[in-house]
């Protein structure tokens, strides 16, 4: 196994901040949705 693969540098931490902060407004309100329906269903589940 190589080890690069599995560790997550500053680099690659970095490259998915820009490609983030590249997303419109419209994007960003997506993602946020789905993490809330996510939340939402774990709480769920815990019931």
């Amino acid at each position: 196994m190589n080890k690069e693969t599995m560790t997550f540098d500053d680099s690659w931490l970095d490259k998915m901040i820009e490609k983030v902060e590249c997303l419109s407004d419209e994007e960003r309100d997506l993602l946020d949705d789905e993490k809330n329906q996510t939340e939402e269903r774990k709480n769920l589940l815990k019931r």
